[in-house]
């Protein structure tokens, strides 16, 4: 489908990101860097745990002409026992913009 593939290795004796935030805040930093290299017109970070199953469809692809306003994509988690809903940081598409490049800094 003519996407770059990045790898983004361990990081060795470094923490990601500084106490008490969570390490998976850690892909932010490495987000914004991918973004505002410019190299990009859009991010699509996937975490280690998550996988593409269907390659015969082009999944990026789909999800920019279904939102094409979009800034930000991200899965949802199912309800809790007390009915709430959070997104789910595992699978992140983002429009390099303004708007994505500044909710990364917040």
């Amino acid at each position: 489908f003519n996407h770059t593939f990045l790898l983004e290795g361990p990081m060795h004796g470094e923490r990601p990101t500084p106490p008490p935030l969570d390490l998976r805040f850690g892909k932010v930093p490495l987000m914004s860097r991918w973004l505002d290299s410019g190299h990009f017109d859009y991010l699509l970070w996937i975490d280690a745990d998550a996988v593409l199953v269907d390659f015969t469809q082009d999944a990026v692809k789909h999800l920019l002409q279904s939102h094409p306003q979009a800034h930000m994509i991200v899965c949802r988690e199912p309800r809790d026992a007390q009915g709430f809903e959070v997104m789910n940081s595992g699978t992140i598409l983002m429009k390099n913009s303004e708007w994505s490049r500044h909710f990364l800094r917040l």
